[in-house]
């Protein structure tokens, strides 16, 4: 049953982003062809802001979710209940503090947004519906956390996408139809509830023991313990909006706007595509913690093996695709002066592949609930990349804080993650999963200048050239990693799976 409803979390959650993508894809586009570019700016700029009003909810959801999985998986829903309240009542505080905070600002942010507010009309009222839009997921969203436990979150996944999808198809028509900003940001806020409240009630469906009320609150010291793990899940989330947040604006600072405009296209696609690995991989972090609470260290670490070879198999794939199509690409789309050189390509390759790379590690990390002994691992991240990034920026130009961004992965979260699950996640030694790690590494590099080899071949310009490179760049990496992995073990799970999966449907 954790396999089916792994395999069902997966299908749902790269289909559903993939579609829900191509949709918002196209709202973007209708967007910037119909609103002044002005509204671009503010887009952009009021995102940041709640950005960082949304840094107080940190941490809360992964902690109480790992606390579930234990209770559920023994069947004690009266535990589950006084957690759930614990979760609605947090939530319930943070969506007020939000709400009197993010208001409180009002007043100020015409001169905060001073570069934009010009030609802007209704600035405030455009603020205060990005903030009510935040307050509004802070409602309701807590009674999600029991589907995902039960390792379905399939269902709420269905919702969430399908609503995502309606949300921007009616955005495009009021778009074309109006031009109209506030319109535009009214149907976001109607989705965020209607997403919410929908999946609460699916919730009181599927488990009507939630509605009941507790007999008693969670006692002291189980609550103490609970709040402990919040603060580390914080300084994580802390520490990882900071390493994700300075590229763009150190890269503003040291080399302008247009430098920056460039790498937004690029970002544009490499997050597009973590998003879709990180979803895929979120989709069995319930299932991995059922498997931590019901099986043993042996089990759990053979589990990981076979998880981490895929996402290799898949990090690997994209980061060869992304070498090879990338230029092409953005050529094709905006022009030659809007990529960068192949040395520049190179290093965000380099951080694409190191951080697809810890997903698997996380997903333990987290479903095991380690992560207090790693915690001020992302704060020494974070100083470590904005620091290296400013001293190199200088000396190398743009490519610097990119390098800046690699050197604090290597020197932190590369090594220290996989201590702390392999420590006091597997007790075991983590020699062979580095040794492995090396493997893959130089597979990778032989695969990336194989098919990268063939792919330049074509380069040129033209809709045919670059649809035989995606053809290139589709098989060739795959027919080479078959090559190269045909008698591993855990190449071998994986082709008995799908030749089974096959002979059933025949």
């Amino acid at each position: 049953m954790r396999t089916k409803n792994s395999i069902r979390n997966l299908i749902f959650s790269f289909s559903g982003q993939v579609l829900s993508t191509f949709v918002l894809f196209a709202c973007r586009m209708v967007f910037v062809r119909t609103l002044d570019a002005v509204y671009l700016g503010a887009y952009s700029f009021f995102s940041d802001v709640i950005s960082l009003l949304s840094l107080s909810e940190l941490g809360i959801g992964n902690a109480i979710i790992f606390f579930m999985y234990e209770p559920v998986a023994k069947g004690d829903y009266e535990k589950v209940k006084k957690l759930l309240a614990l979760y609605r009542n947090l939530y319930r505080k943070i969506g007020i503090v939000v709400a009197v905070i993010g208001f409180a600002l009002m007043p100020l942010v015409k001169y905060l947004a001073n570069d934009i507010a010009e030609g802007l009309q209704n600035i405030t009222l455009i603020y205060g519906l990005y903030v009510l839009n935040l307050v509004i997921s802070y409602f309701y969203s807590y009674k999600r956390s029991i589907i995902e436990v039960h390792q379905m979150n399939y269902i709420a996944l269905s919702y969430q996408y399908f609503l995502y999808c309606i949300q921007g198809i009616i955005q495009i028509v009021l778009l074309i139809l109006t031009h109209n900003f506030i319109l535009y940001l009214m149907v976001q806020l109607c989705s965020t509830f209607a997403i919410n409240y929908l999946i609460a009630k699916k919730a009181d469906r599927m488990y009507p023991f939630i509605k009941e009320p507790i007999q008693e609150p969670l006692e002291k010291v189980e609550r103490g313990k609970i709040l402990r793990h919040i603060k580390a899940m914080f300084m994580h989330r802390l520490g990882e909006a900071v390493v994700n947040g300075t590229d763009s604006i150190l890269l503003t600072a040291f080399s302008g706007l247009v430098s920056a405009g460039i790498y937004s296209n690029y970002r544009l696609i490499i997050n597009t595509l973590s998003q879709i690995i990180r979803q895929v991989f979120n989709a069995i972090t319930s299932s991995i913690g059922n498997l931590g609470v019901l099986e043993d260290k042996d089990k759990i670490h053979a589990v990981f093996k076979l998880l981490n070879f895929a996402n290799y198999w898949i990090v690997s794939f994209c980061t060869i695709c992304l070498g090879g199509l990338i230029n092409p690409f953005i050529e094709l789309c905006f022009g030659v002066d809007y990529t960068f050189e192949t040395g520049m390509v190179l290093i965000l390759l380099c951080n694409f592949y190191l951080t697809g790379m810890r997903q698997v590690v996380l997903r333990f990390r987290d479903a095991l609930g380690l992560f207090w002994h790693d915690r001020y691992k992302a704060i020494l991240e974070a100083f470590i990349n904005l620091v290296a990034s400013i001293i190199l920026a200088q000396i190398f130009g743009i490519i610097g804080v990119f390098i800046g961004t690699m050197i604090s992965t290597l020197s932190t979260a590369f090594w220290i993650e996989p201590y702390v699950l392999f420590k006091h996640g597997f007790r075991s030694s983590m020699k062979g999963y580095f040794l492995q790690y090396l493997k893959y590494v130089l597979v990778l590099l032989l695969n990336g200048s194989i098919t990268m080899m063939c792919v330049s071949y074509l380069n040129g310009g033209g809709i045919r050239n670059f649809l035989i490179q995606v053809l290139i760049s589709a098989l060739l990496p795959n027919l080479i990693m078959i090559i190269a992995f045909a008698r591993k073990e855990e190449f071998q799970f994986y082709s008995k799976m799908i030749l089974h999966k096959l002979r059933r449907n025949t």
